[in-house]
């Protein structure tokens, strides 16, 4: 019964969402101004994203170092399949899967693996916020921003959350140097809790601890975080040539606020981002660099597909190379992290 309200829940968020995006547009101008849009950029667009997934592959060996040595096509593969799981399965499905096959593969603790997909995502959102923190704090207000008022609240919350990451990305390195320390810290925290609570909690951050390895030293530390940073620029060039494509009027630099919104809308748990990543996109590009409303339907339409529908196919075909089925990896993800995925 759980699972049914938590699956109408969310049925009812993603389609209130997908009505507030299309609310007040023309299909038949959506449709005209997708056909119309300039298709070589958009091909740059695809590439770009795709690439993303290269490079995370290869960032998530470099934090798997202290786990155990990993192949390069292994990560690639399990990212791959990773993250179509995601967006096509219940829930954050392909953040189980991911390690479990790479522990599968080869013969790391699953739970250390899961440990490193933890850190990747802290990273990744604290590569995020400090672009975001640095293009607010550096970029003047630009003309072709209509709504000055409703930008300079972005940019308060924008430094602050930059702020924010820093901290947490200081807190991860020195808990990474002094686990012990961290340990005790946890517990004088925890201890605000109930006991069952306090154990429960401190055995599940503990048990993540494992994934802060690469952090112990300031140079892979430095790297770490730095290997976010081409990922979130793959994203930049993709959504920067969709606006061109579309001719939204979004400057270059525009593409880092629709990039942070998308971050917003990506968070919101819908399956595979539909609805948040759309209305966000849509209402980025309206409120701020007032683009016309179907323009910018049609274009968060074909951002969103050039992202999701090629490793959905490129993840079905791994998967059907692989023997596995959608049935094979819902068990996978409902099994225990601290199974023993690491025997093959």
């Amino acid at each position: 019964m759980k699972h049914i309200a938590q699956r109408v829940l969310v049925l009812a968020i993603t389609a209130l969402l997908l009505v507030l995006f299309a609310r007040g547009t023309s299909l038949t101008e959506v449709w005209r101004q997708i056909v119309s849009a300039d298709w070589p950029l958009l091909i740059v667009a695809l590439v770009s994203s795709s690439a993303a997934y290269v490079l995370r592959a290869r960032r998530w060996q470099f934090l798997l170092r202290p786990v155990g040595r990993t192949h390069f096509g292994g990560a690639l593969r399990a990212t791959i399949l990773g993250f179509a799981a995601s967006y096509v399965l219940p829930g954050r499905t392909g953040e189980v899967l991911r390690p479990y096959l790479l522990a599968r593969s080869d013969g790391l603790s699953g739970v250390a693996a899961f440990a490193t997909i933890v850190v990747e995502r802290l990273l990744d959102l604290i590569g995020v916020l400090l672009l975001f923190a640095a293009f607010l704090g550096f970029v003047r207000l630009e003309s072709a921003i209509t709504n000055a008022y409703l930008f300079q609240a972005v940019r308060l919350g924008g430094l602050a959350a930059g702020g924010a990451s820093l901290a947490l990305f200081l807190i991860m390195v020195l808990a990474a140097r002094s686990p012990q320390r961290a340990v005790r810290v946890l517990w004088r925290v925890a201890s605000l809790l109930s006991k069952p609570l306090a154990d429960r909690a401190v055995a599940t951050t503990t048990t993540f601890f494992d994934g802060l390895a690469i952090l112990r030293e300031p140079r892979d530390a430095a790297l770490a975080l730095a290997g976010a940073f081409p990922l979130w620029l793959c994203s930049l060039v993709s959504i920067w040539c969709v606006t061109q494509a579309f001719h939204l009027g979004v400057p270059t630099s525009g593409s880092v606020l629709l990039l942070m919104l998308l971050v917003i809308g990506v968070s919101v748990p819908t399956p595979a981002g539909v609805g948040g990543v759309h209305y966000a996109f849509r209402l980025g590009a309206t409120a701020f660099y007032a683009a016309a409303e179907d323009r910018a339907v049609g274009a968060a339409i074909v951002l969103h597909a050039l992202t999701v529908v090629p490793v959905i196919v490129a993840g079905a075909w791994l998967a059907a190379a692989g023997g596995l089925n959608l049935q094979r990896l819902r068990g996978i993800a409902a099994s225990p992290i601290n199974s023993p995925v690491g025997s093959s």
